[in-house]
């Protein structure tokens, strides 16, 4: 594991890093220390069976379970019902790799269990919000997973953003590498949302303007316009999948378990 730069961030607490893969081993190589609700994240690889996608797409699942109940996620279900969510994906969805945040270490234990003895679990304890690991089961693509942190995050700073100085961060991980899937829980509204103050946070040759320009094409866009469906109960969208590859298509689905919604990109690879 090496590290690829360091996120600024005040003392907070982190939350546990986990990568999940399944049929092939996976090496972690990229993590950025970064500030903001750390949560858990699973990437986690599906063995190709006849009956699941065909082989040249890759299905990259993106979620925020919202499973810490001080950060305001009681009565939002149990470590069962959202651990069932990531299944029902992994299962009906042809789903590959997921990408989870906030995830509390029961929830995983249960979705461990759930996805059975096939899927791995080398994860290092406490680790900042952004990991990627190699995909050898769809010709060696970069999946990154992201928890940036939001603005007001250190009380001590209450008018601080650290958002722009993660995403330069990120995009220079990234950049790095020639194939990539990356998402997670930005915390940032899309730069092309009318009124967006904090606009930007993005820096240039991240977020695509749309084909043929820099930067990484998002999952639920169309055309040249940075925007997308709401990804979160209020109403706005702050979840993201980009990815260096083909799009073929993008799903939003919403859960009651979490107030955020599930993302699904498939994309082609191979």
């Amino acid at each position: 594991m090496s590290l690829f730069g360091t996120l600024r961030r005040p003392a907070v607490a982190l939350g546990v890093l986990v990568l999940l893969l399944v049929g092939a081993a996976a090496v972690p190589s990229a993590q950025a220390a970064a500030s903001g609700r750390a949560g858990q994240v699973a990437q986690a690889a599906q063995a190709v069976a006849p009956v699941v996608a065909e082989p040249k797409n890759l299905q990259v699942m993106s979620w925020n379970m919202c499973d810490v109940p001080r950060w305001g996620c009681t009565d939002t279900g149990t470590s069962a019902q959202k651990a069932g969510v990531a299944k029902m994906h992994v299962d009906n969805t042809w789903v590959h790799a997921v990408l989870l945040q906030e995830v509390c270490e029961n929830t995983l234990a249960t979705l461990m269990t759930e996805l059975g003895p096939g899927w791995g679990n080398p994860w290092t304890g406490l680790q900042a919000p952004f990991h990627c690991a190699t995909a050898p089961y769809r010709d060696n693509v970069r999946l990154c997973n992201v928890h940036a942190s939001w603005l007001g995050i250190n009380p001590e700073h209450p008018t601080w953003d650290y958002r722009d100085d993660q995403f330069v961060e990120i995009k220079a991980v990234v950049d790095q590498f020639p194939r990539t899937v990356f998402g997670g829980d930005f915390n940032a509204r899309s730069p092309d949302v009318p009124n967006n103050d904090h606009a930007w946070v993005w820096p240039q040759g991240l977020y695509s303007q749309g084909p043929g320009t820099d930067g990484y094409q998002e999952c639920d866009r169309t055309g040249t316009s940075r925007t997308g469906r709401p990804t979160h109960g209020s109403g706005v969208k702050i979840d993201y999948v980009f990815s260096s590859e083909t799009r073929r298509w993008c799903a939003v689905a919403d859960t009651v378990y979490s107030d955020h919604h599930v993302m699904i990109e498939s994309v082609a690879v191979g």
